[in-house]
């Protein structure tokens, strides 16, 4: 009979006896299953679990094949006692089964390693015979209890960064924006996700103003192949600082109709940027100048109108494009036609919230310049 010796420190909490551990975690994942919730008898859901989803460890994938990659929580596992060979009182051995694991929570880490040759151990939590109440119990207090940190907050973290990420470029782009006497967007930003000394008139959070920017920049879901592309030309080149998109990732190629703001970014170029943004943020306050001041109630300075905004910001940079001529003259003359909605956007015109909403907006204001 195969087995597996591992090396375990006995913990006792209220709960009951549990092990702590570290195993590979391509090894786990041959030797662990997820209690997946499904019908039974077309009445009740058993199972612990949540169905799987695909995306997410697509991107775990990729995120754990990065050159700091970690995962510094536990993976919750419970164990049939059937399956131990021998316990010590610092070893516990365990039959070398297929699925001899069953996962209370950690399966969409887990399902990241699933045919990986990569070296990377992970911290496992061990519970022996616990009961389904006292899993589903665990698996919610885990995923439902503990408070989120705020998504703001995620761009601000973007500052430590060693390499300048697409996050990092777009979060310098918006702290600019908001203290940047000169923008429209001058202490409305909030920053930290609440009104501070930063947003003393904050109407929309960090997270909402760099989401749409990043969309335009690229495909999110090549951060982490990326960030580590730069931190390993950094490294090799043994440099302070660099930006050297172009050298790192020339093969990638994005389709410049979508990630308009791609070229921005790979050529370093983040001060022409914010000139552009300015430029056409400045115009729309002067021509929607109503809404701006956020008089009759406007929605157009909140995420509503604000994705609208970003969306129309696409076109508007496409139709300019050939002649390169990105000055605010120009965007007061191509977007004057959107006079004819000021003191109009309201929520009661086009609803306080929501893609339906966004979009209704945005179709408005792409009919009157292209008319």
């Amino acid at each position: 009979m195969a087995v597996i010796t591992l090396n375990v420190l006995k913990v006792n909490q209220p709960i009951g006896l549990m092990y702590v551990a570290k195993i590979q975690g391509k090894e786990l994942c041959k030797l662990a299953q997820a209690d997946i919730r499904k019908l039974y008898n077309n009445e009740d859901y058993i199972g612990i679990q949540r169905e799987l989803d695909p995306e997410r460890v697509k991107n775990i994938k990729k995120y754990i094949a990065t050159s700091d990659a970690s995962f510094p929580n536990s993976i919750i596992l419970n164990l049939d006692s059937d399956h131990i060979v021998e316990e010590g009182e610092d070893y516990i051995i365990i039959e070398r089964d297929e699925k001899v694991f069953s996962i209370i929570d950690g399966q969409h880490r887990l399902s990241g390693f699933e045919n990986s040759n990569i070296p990377f151990e992970v911290i496992v939590t061990i519970f022996v015979d616990l009961d389904d109440e006292k899993q589903a119990v665990l698996f919610k207090t885990i995923n439902s209890e503990q408070k989120k940190v705020n998504p703001s907050f995620k761009y601000d973290l973007e500052s430590y960064s060693t390499v300048k990420t697409p996050e990092k470029m777009v979060r310098e782009l918006v702290l600019a924006f908001a203290i940047d006497e000169k923008s429209p967007w001058y202490e409305r930003i909030k920053m930290s996700g609440k009104k501070d000394n930063l947003s003393t008139r904050g109407i929309i959070s960090q997270k909402a103003f760099a989401d749409p920017i990043i969309k335009y920049i690229y495909d999110e879901n090549d951060r982490y192949e990326l960030r580590d592309e730069l931190k390993k030309y950094k490294d090799k080149n043994h440099m302070e600082d660099v930006f050297e998109v172009q050298n790192v990732f020339a093969k990638k190629k994005y389709d410049s109709s979508k990630y308009i703001l791609w070229q921005f970014y790979a050529s370093d170029k983040e001060e022409l940027l914010y000139k552009i943004l300015l430029n056409y943020f400045c115009a729309l306050s002067n021509i929607l100048e109503d809404d701006w001041e956020f008089r009759y109630q406007s929605v157009l300075l909140k995420t509503t109108g604000y994705n609208a905004l970003m969306k129309l910001f696409s076109d508007v940079y496409i139709m300019l494009y050939d002649n390169k001529n990105f000055t605010f003259d120009k965007f007061m003359e191509v977007l004057e036609p959107l006079r004819k909605l000021s003191g109009k956007i309201t929520a009661a015109e086009y609803g306080a919230s929501g893609a339906s909403s966004t979009n209704r907006l945005y179709k408005d204001l792409y009919n009157l310049i292209t008319k």
